[in-house]
């Protein structure tokens, strides 16, 4: 039997259909045995099975139907077995117990010209979750029909769902080609209008567009272009001021993308001379402190230090308005604090504390901000400096201030403080307690090496254990044919129409949030899911982290990560942990500095690493693709550990930074403890990067790679 990988892209269905117009009955119970789908173990033998035979004599009907379902749709990916495909799927639609036979259904009307025309009725729920096929059958109709005005509509829902951005714009040039062909304005008008509105840089090249069409080219890497119009925007007359400020933030935006220092400063000193001509203007005073603390705080990383002092202490007498205050002290404070001057430091922190509306709340409601970030600030400063009594209190405020939510750091360097007093039963009891709220925190796993116990291991949850888990948490508010779909469609990997279902149970009033989050790992909505954690209570991440690990720490391209992990000598552990952090493993992640990928390369470096490899990259957008990406990421993952001595700390720096500021960190900020030291990273990025990516693989290895419990790694921890 011919194996092949099931994907069901448009792209192909897409083109097909423009090269032929141009020449509840009987519901399943949940008692029931066959509602249940084949388990992990069984499914593993099934998909090593070949023979026709064992479709012939195999006993058990549900193992009956996966065959049949998942050899069917490897079938409709060869046309020379399209006939042998119908038949299967038409004795699945024909099987009413079958939970899935709606699908199969609809897979043999799309699919199988000769039965176009037979009826399936689904419920309102199934119409949405299985909208593309619905489609696809109506595109068919259209088709056959030579309904011109209904297929180009339906081509172009098909196509919003494309994830490449390129693919789509693709799909859109050649359908107005084609409407251009057929001479029909009508056609033309409507694929024009969608093209313009998701692309804008087809607009009409006018200056009233010019920003519109800018975005939409930074989108695309045109940079050359963009500038052009941006430019024009800024020196013509007849421009509005509100335009010309955003357009000077949008091209600084792309000078930082192209990490070009020197036209940063010159754009920087033309914003600065055009803000000043804006006295008249209503926002000259926000843009001018925008502007300029934009500007201390680009000389401040650039070592102007002095410079951008002079900025921000200027601040302090004008008058202006608390928030702004609040920010030049606080940025203020932190340039002090890297210069050790330590009670400038603590007065500006303090002024700046001083100066937040949020002082007299009770409790911090808007998280990571400013006040908070005072607060800590202060803390910290008193820790360093061995007042760890005054530490304590400031560490108590912000816990009581944050109400438990999201305190790990806190509750950590509080318990550090309360050793540091020879209080031992409040240091360990306090860790124990981050440990039950917190379970997924770095501070958690670095409890464990403080109070010199090894890690625990965490064991995968069966596909038995998830499937149990749905059904109890999802009997109250689905019927037992809906979740037997959902079992069955998770059993047969079905990702695409598992996402419609958890779109679907996002605006149910579920008891329990959870199942939610076992099918965004299932489908490969990643980013849907980690986004979804903070949300969780304690209790609930404390599920989900003992009983579902691998959903929230999961291994996709596992066979690309393997074969470069091996070639490059590098911890599958480390290059999993970076592609989960950088981009949540969506292949088309595009940061706001135009990292591209999996593992999010700047175009620049992968040029240079891709060169006397036998990789075949040709442009940036080659890096939307992922074995080219994880080829390359793992090899500058081993060029910074190479030249790092296997240290992670400094390698995990300079990937997120730079080596040249990881060095000036070590130089300025170094400290023997090396917790301490990452808490004395400038970056808050970086800083909260180590941490994450230490987090992360560690809890890969605790899932993963580890057969028994370990110590933390100390050399994890060597800066």
């Amino acid at each position: 039997m011919k194996k092949a990988t099931w994907k069901s892209g448009i792209c192909f269905f897409i083109i097909n259909a423009l090269l032929s117009c141009t020449s509840k009955d009987n519901p399943t119970r949940l008692s029931e045995p066959s509602f249940l789908p084949p388990d992990e173990h069984e499914i593993a033998t099934l998909k090593g099975v070949s023979s026709w035979e064992t479709l012939n004599t195999e006993k058990n009907q549900n193992k009956k139907w996966w065959l049949q379902l998942h050899w069917s749709q490897m079938y409709l990916q060869d046309q020379n077995q399209i006939a042998t495909a119908c038949r299967l799927l038409e004795e699945l639609y024909l099987e009413k117990k079958f939970p899935l036979h709606p699908y199969a259904g609809l897979l043999l009307k799309a699919r199988c010209p000769d039965k176009a025309a037979i009826d399936i009725s689904l419920s309102e729920k199934q119409k949405v979750i299985y909208k593309k096929w619905t489609r696809e059958i109506e595109l068919a109709q259209a088709v056959q029909t030579n309904n011109q005005e209904n297929r180009f509509v339906l081509l172009m829902e098909l196509n919003a769902d494309e994830k490449d951005r390129f693919l789509r714009k693709e799909t859109y040039l050649k359908l107005l080609n084609e409407a251009k062909r057929l001479k029909n304005d009508s056609l033309v008008n409507l694929v024009s209008s969608e093209l313009k509105k998701e692309f804008p840089q087809y607009l009409e090249d006018l200056q009233k567009n010019y920003y519109e069409i800018s975005l939409d080219l930074i989108k695309d890497r045109s940079f050359p272009d963009a500038l052009r119009r941006l430019n024009t925007l800024v020196h013509d007359k007849s421009v509005r001021a509100e335009q010309k400020f955003r357009s000077f933030k949008t091209m600084f935006r792309i000078y930082k993308s192209t990490q070009n220092k020197t036209d940063q400063w010159s754009l920087i000193e033309r914003w600065g001379k055009w803000i000043k001509t804006q006295k008249k203007v209503a926002e000259y005073e926000s843009w001018l402190n925008e502007w300029e603390i934009l500007k201390a705080r680009w000389l401040w990383t650039e070592s102007q230090t002095s410079k951008a002092i002079e900025i921000l202490a200027s601040y302090e007498n004008r008058k202006i308005r608390n928030s702004l205050k609040e920010e030049a002290s606080y940025t203020l404070g932190r340039i002090y604090d890297e210069k050790k001057d330590y009670e400038k430091a603590k007065r500006l922190y303090q002024n700046s504390h001083d100066q937040s509306p949020l002082k007299k709340e009770a409790l911090i409601k808007a998280k990571n901000s400013l006040y908070e970030k005072n607060l800590w600030s202060l803390a910290w400063l008193e820790y360093k400096n061995k007042k760890y009594e005054d530490s304590r209190k400031w560490l108590q405020e912000i816990v009581d201030k944050l109400g438990g939510e999201s305190d790990s750091k806190y509750l950590y360097w509080l318990a550090q403080s309360y050793r540091q007093l020879g209080q031992d039963d409040l240091f360990k009891t306090t860790l124990i307690n981050l440990r039950k709220k917190e379970p997924l925190s770095f501070y958690t796993l670095l409890s464990y090496r403080d109070l010199r116990e090894p890690i625990p291991l965490l064991k995968k949850s069966s596909l038995t254990n998830k499937r149990e888990f749905l059904v109890e948490n999802l009997k109250n508010n689905l019927a037992e044919l809906e979740i037997a779909e959902i079992l069955w469609l998770i059993s047969l990997e079905q990702n695409e129409i598992l996402q419609n279902w958890a779109k679907v149970l996002e605006k149910e009033a579920l008891d329990n949030y959870l199942p939610i989050l076992l099918l965004y790992s299932q489908s490969g909505q990643y980013q849907n899911l980690l986004n979804s954690i903070q949300a969780l209570s304690s209790e609930q991440k404390n599920t989900i982290t003992y009983q579902f690990p691998e959903l929230l720490f999961p291994k996709p391209y596992f066979d690309e990560v393997q074969k470069n992990s091996q070639l490059q000598s590098v911890p599958m552990s480390f290059v999993y942990s970076i592609m989960r952090q950088e981009s949540a493993f969506n292949p088309y992640a595009r940061s706001s500095v135009d990292a591209l990928g999996l593992l999010q390369l700047m175009p620049n470096l992968a040029k240079k690493l891709a060169a006397g490899e036998s990789i075949n990259y040709r442009n940036e957008f080659d890096l939307f693709d992922p074995a080219i990406n994880i080829a390359l990421g793992t090899k500058e993952l081993k060029n910074l550990l190479t030249h790092y001595q296997n240290r992670f700390i400094p390698a995990i720096s300079g990937y997120n930074a730079s080596s040249a500021a990881y060095k000036g960190w070590i130089q300025v900020r170094g400290r023997d403890n090396v917790v301490e030291f990452i808490e004395e990273i400038p970056y808050e990025e970086t800083r909260t990067y180590i941490k994450l990516i230490l987090r992360n693989m560690l809890f890969y290895e605790r899932i993963y790679f580890q057969n028994q419990p370990f110590e933390f790694p100390a050399q994890w921890l060597e800066k």
